[in-house]
């Protein structure tokens, strides 16, 4: 880099700083940022019922960012464009696929998949999906589990 991209330094050998003011400056930027980071964990393990009241208002107006990004994670993650996602929900009645509700409880609408191959089963509501989970996907389980309660 050109001499000029440094700071003068009296104190060192040749005069100039080490780091370049490019360099320099994007080292304290990522430090400011883990500090800020830091700082926020900090408040939000402190203030846990602020910290949720400050998501929700800050959800509550930032409410087409949220949807895009939700966009964005359903294509990146499963290949589902929004077409494609409300085809797969209203195959299914617009309701969960196992319990049939058609009021998402917790989280919402979870896309459901197969964890070893990827494929996408449904729209589950979280319930259903924590249950599946808890059960790991093993028919088996689910088998025994619905043999106990009979």
């Amino acid at each position: 880099k050109p001499v000029m991209a440094f700071n003068k330094r009296s104190d060192r050998a040749r005069g100039y700083e080490s780091q370049c003011r490019a360099c320099k400056k994007a080292r304290r930027s990522a430090d400011a940022n883990a500090r800020r980071t830091a700082r926020y964990t900090t408040w939000r393990t402190k203030n846990p019922d602020k910290a949720k009241r400050a998501t929700q208002q800050w959800r509550a107006k930032n409410k087409e960012y949220c949807r895009s990004k939700r966009r964005e994670a359903l294509l990146r993650t499963y290949g589902l464009t929004p077409e494609s996602y409300d085809a797969l929900f209203q195959s299914q009645n617009s309701c969960c696929a196992i319990c049939m509700t058609t009021t998402p409880h917790g989280r919402g609408w979870v896309v459901d998949h197969h964890h070893v191959t990827g494929r996408v089963r449904g729209v589950l509501c979280a319930p259903c999906n924590t249950a599946l989970g808890l059960f790991r996907e093993s028919v088996s389980i689910i088998a025994a589990a619905m043999e106990y309660i009979r």
